[in-house]
């Protein structure tokens, strides 16, 4: 619990340095950042609960992460990414992809 705590303090805290330091709005950075976050959050956190409630055996944990992990990338770049960001995991992907070849 005093994580959270210490985190929420600093994270305003944060906000407020930016806010004032480079001209912030917080209206745009919850709308560019904020709330691109939330629906990979939310879908792994669907994705985790689903597989608890109908999966039971003794290594469960590693098909949460994996799933949980799997449906988290692929919401973030299809959901929180923007185009120019799509355009550098690309590239990215591409040269890994040389690389093993």
């Amino acid at each position: 619990m005093a994580f959270i705590v210490i985190e929420l303090t600093m994270f305003v805290a944060r906000i407020n340095f930016i806010k004032k330091e480079a001209g912030l709005s917080l209206k745009e950075y919850f709308g560019r950042v904020a709330l691109k976050s939330l629906p990979p959050v939310i879908a792994s956190c669907i994705s985790c609960w689903i597989v608890i409630i109908y999966f039971d055996f003794y290594y469960r944990f590693l098909l949460t992460i994996m799933i949980s992990a799997i449906i988290f990338i692929v919401t973030v770049y299809f959901v929180a990414l923007c185009q120019d960001e799509k355009m550098l995991v690309n590239g990215m992907i591409r040269k890994v992809i040389a690389k093993l070849k």
